[in-house]
């Protein structure tokens, strides 16, 4: 299979977007977040301290990038009208000059922007766009949120891959835990031989776009007490008879991600153990009947927190009922009780209501589910029934 889009999907995103664009008389699209430029591009670098920014008008695209960059983008065969280089950050001529000249080539009235200028967590500093130009400058990030929100079909069919592959990584998980092993070490042996099976079963043609083993699955320190913790940080755990656990597996497959998540329990469950399992089974049913295409994602959760209180549960609640899915772990939309998007179809959603009791447990399920018009379409499909949730005892 192609683990990159083809160039017309990318195409057909800009010529889309550009219309929306000329409907606001906006002149052309600067872009920063590394997100957003492989979104449109399909060009995925590491972001560091050094800026790349993507300028788009109806006639010509046209980046700036670090040298360090240039035959990485070659390899993409990008087809673009000029490219401009610097030799690295700060450098004698900032980078945002570069990005200056690229802009003031064209006469252009106003501008739309993710964010006005390069922003980065690895000690960047440097002038916003603004001012730096006499061109008009309009912040536009909402509106590219909810332009990628809504995925294409061949997008789609990426995190179906991916979801397959989740599968794969619980299924190593589930077969490599058991009572006496850190979390830790089951987290590696089934990371080791999940990747190890994609890389056989993809090739040499198999890329990622990022870093690190194709395939992560593990507990991430919610194991016993710490699954009561709903973003714990590993912590070499040893796994014990009783013990819930709450476990994960990510894989990018050209990009996109899907989210697969279950709860198992060590041994034979308490009688609390199982009334909180089905809650938490229960809670993810009524997400799922409760999204389709046209409601508001604030009434998914809504319908999902009333369970809670008709449970008495209330004080278990953590987080919001899902979020969005694609090129990030996290993005919008989120099934949250503020949030008034509507839902539409071709967004894909993890949804993972949560149950947590501090000091013993938590419980959750997470699956990645694509919205339609009337309900989802379910994409992750590893078991969460109880029976087959329980880690052996040898």
């Amino acid at each position: 299979m192609s683990f990159m889009l083809d160039r017309k999907i990318y195409d057909r995103k800009k010529e889309k977007l550009l219309a929306r664009l000329e409907k606001e008389e906006l002149d052309a699209l600067c872009l920063f977040s590394p997100t957003f430029i492989f979104n449109l591009t399909g060009f995925a670098f590491l972001p560091t301290e050094r800026p790349i920014a993507y300028l788009l008008d109806r006639e010509s695209e046209k980046m700036v990038i670090p040298r360090l960059e240039k035959e990485h983008l070659e390899r993409r065969e990008i087809e673009l009208e000029k490219l401009y280089t610097y030799p690295d950050y700060p450098g004698e001529k900032h980078p945002m000059k570069f990005v200056k000249e690229m802009v003031e080539e064209k006469d252009y009235d106003k501008i739309a922007v993710d964010q006005d200028g390069y922003g980065s967590s690895y000690g960047y500093f440097g002038e916003s766009l603004s001012e730096l130009i006499d061109t008009e400058v309009e912040d536009i990030r909402l509106e590219l949120e909810k332009f990628f929100s809504v995925k294409e079909d061949e997008e789609i069919e990426l995190m179906k891959e991916s979801a397959k592959w989740d599968n794969l990584g619980l299924k190593y998980l589930q077969e490599e835990t058991e009572p006496g092993l850190s979390e830790i070490e089951a987290s590696m042996r089934a990371s080791m031989k999940a990747s190890e099976a994609i890389i056989r079963a993809f090739g040499p043609e198999y890329e990622q776009t990022g870093s690190g083993f194709p395939i992560t699955v593990g507990y991430r320190g919610q194991v016993g007490e710490g699954s009561s913790l709903p973003h714990a940080i590993a912590s070499n755990e040893i796994i014990k008879e009783g013990d819930v656990l709450v476990n994960g597996a990510g894989v990018e497959i050209g990009g996109y991600s899907s989210e697969l998540e279950r709860t198992w329990i060590v041994g034979e469950p308490t009688q609390e153990q199982k009334e909180y399992f089905e809650l938490a089974v229960r809670a993810q049913d009524i997400a799922f009947d409760a999204i389709e295409a046209g409601k508001e994602l604030s009434e998914v959760d809504k319908e999902v927190y009333r369970l809670y209180e008709k449970e008495d549960i209330e004080d278990t609640w953590r987080h919001h009922t899902g979020h969005g899915l694609g090129t990030r772990i996290h993005e919008p939309p989120f099934l949250d009780v503020g949030e008034d998007w509507i839902l539409k179809e071709n967004m894909v959603l993890s949804v993972e209501p949560g149950i947590y009791i501090k000091d013993y447990a938590g419980f959750r399920h997470s699956d990645t589910v694509v919205v339609k018009k009337n309900g989802v379409e379910i994409l992750t499909y590893y078991p969460r029934s109880l029976e087959e949730s329980i880690i052996p005892v040898r």
